[in-house]
């Protein structure tokens, strides 16, 4: 089974960095981004399975990202990341609103053990998802024949 993707938007350096990391060790492939033009070339190129997205970002936000990936018709298992609760309620909303997939929010600060259990969790439904369908339809050899 390929790596799974994660692609870490968040504008504060050192939070972005400790994702990664805590990614890389998971056994995700991991790209950040934190400026809207580098998540729109990073994405298309990309083209991540989990995306941990922070809300409030100078220059653009977490709502404007939730658009761009609706517009790109995104797949992608959402993690919504942000100190402010009310932001995490509306991003959740919005993005289900908008038919994407928020599997998670996160407070900020967060703990790493906390970032590691959502990740895990993330990435078993992904593997369950991938594997749920590349298994071959149920017919049996009775049908096939017609049930004789």
């Amino acid at each position: 089974m390929s790596t799974s993707r994660l692609l870490v938007i968040e504008d504060d350096k050192n939070i972005a960095d400790l994702i990664h990391h805590v990614g890389v060790e998971m056994g995700f492939d991991v790209c950040a981004a934190c400026d809207f033009a580098g998540i729109t070339s990073l994405y298309d190129r990309f083209v991540p399975d989990v995306i941990v997205l922070d809300i409030l970002m100078p220059g653009m936000d977490g709502f404007e990202v939730l658009h761009f990936l609706r517009r790109r018709n995104s797949t992608s298992r959402v993690i919504i990341l942000s100190g402010q609760p009310d932001y995490r309620s509306m991003a959740k909303r919005m993005g289900e609103g908008l038919e994407l997939t928020i599997t998670a929010t996160v407070a900020k600060p967060f703990r790493i053990t906390e970032l590691r259990e959502v990740l895990h969790a993330v990435l078993e439904k992904t593997k369950l998802s991938m594997e749920t369908a590349a298994l071959p339809p149920q017919d049996s050899a009775e049908e096939k024949r017609g049930g004789d």
